[in-house]
């Protein structure tokens, strides 16, 4: 299980920068997912392709970028609303 940020969904092109310029359309149920940290040894859409929407599991509610910086990460107005009953349980531990 990966925390992973969704770049593109279904239908939306991607371009191949580094070789052919190549487009791709992610299929229908799909997503494409990049890992933040570039130099973390997990794997992404790079690697395995795109990601079947029936696959993910979750969402990043709240994100802890270093000691001082941190802040709530903005969802859908519905799991925003989701989110406060989470959040008002775990804010406190976080900051």
């Amino acid at each position: 299980k990966y925390v992973r940020r969704i770049v593109a969904m279904e239908g939306e092109e991607l371009i191949n920068t580094k070789d052919t310029k190549e487009v791709y359309t992610l299929p229908e149920d799909t997503c494409w997912v990049l890992c933040e940290n570039k130099s973390a040894t997990q794997p992404d859409s790079r690697y395995f392709g795109p990601v079947r929407l029936d696959k993910i599991i979750g969402r990043v509610i709240f994100a802890v970028r270093n000691a001082t910086e941190y802040s709530r990460v903005r969802n859908s107005d519905m799991g925003m609303l989701m989110d406060e009953i989470v959040l008002a349980v775990e804010q406190p531990k976080l900051v």
